[in-house]
């Protein structure tokens, strides 16, 4: 029986930053916005393209939607039959931002974000948006 006064040896979860959770999601959904759209333009099905490139077709489908966390191994499969080169799978915005994140409370996230993928949003005015460093 384990005295009252032992602490447990289990090392608590660190949290993530909702900034690094923000972009996961945004690089995920751009890259399967990407994908798609060269998928349609080349004329293949999701299950031509899941089996020329190795790669279960509901696994296709889930990257597609934004929902799938693919391997390298898987992207490099995709991109090779996409005719994409691997570093074309990402956001060039993302991969060029050489600033490391700040902890939340010293970051101004829409700032960030507006540099990171600079894209002009349907519904923003111009003059609201800020520059950050």
């Amino acid at each position: 029986m384990q005295s009252p006064h032992v602490t447990s040896n289990r090392v608590p979860r660190r949290k993530t930053s909702t900034v690094a959770e923000d972009v996961f999601e945004l690089e995920r959904q751009a890259l399967a916005e990407l994908m798609t759209k060269q998928r349609l333009s080349l004329g293949l099905s999701q299950e031509a393209l899941a089996y020329e490139s190795d790669v279960d077709r509901s696994y296709v489908s889930q990257i597609e939607r934004g929902q799938g966390n693919p391997s390298l191994r898987v992207l490099c499969q995709l991109s090779r039959r996409l005719g994409l080169p691997l570093r074309d799978m990402f956001s060039q915005d993302t991969l060029s931002h050489s600033e490391p994140f700040q902890s939340p409370e010293e970051l101004d996230a829409p700032g960030l974000f507006r540099k990171m993928f600079d894209r002009p949003s349907g519904g923003a005015q111009e003059g609201s948006s800020k520059k950050t460093k």
